[in-house]
């Protein structure tokens, strides 16, 4: 299943509301979690490119410098992009809490009217 079949999945179910934002909000940490593994790993992937740039550059081999240069740019590239995410879901969460805070048993209230 991908992301939003996950998330029709869950709305649809025979659930109380206070059980599918409880599912959401565990669906939501394990997604927080396996970015969380993504963005880790690409940092040391950064980071050896970028000793590998340096050690080129020292060896004064400016064409290899420049491909772990242009590699080190794509995966900072990305890893920006699994940060995005990761505070998008990190949002997600937030406006649940708020939810719950707020009290499922008025919103469910409201919604009956």
């Amino acid at each position: 299943m991908d992301f939003s079949e996950d998330i029709k999945w869950m709305l649809h179910q025979q659930q109380s509301l206070k059980e599918k934002i409880s599912r959401a909000k565990y669906w939501l940490k394990v997604r927080q979690d396996k970015l969380e593994n993504v963005f880790t790993r690409m940092q040391q992937h950064d980071r050896k490119l970028f000793n590998e740039c340096v050690s080129a550059q020292m060896a004064k081999d400016p064409v290899r410098a420049t491909i772990y240069a242009n590699e080190c740019a794509k995966v900072r590239e990305m890893a920006a992009m699994v940060l995005r995410s990761q505070l998008a879901l990190e949002q997600l969460s937030l406006r649940l809490e708020m939810i719950c805070g707020f009290g499922v048993h008025q919103l469910s209230e409201e919604r009956a009217h």
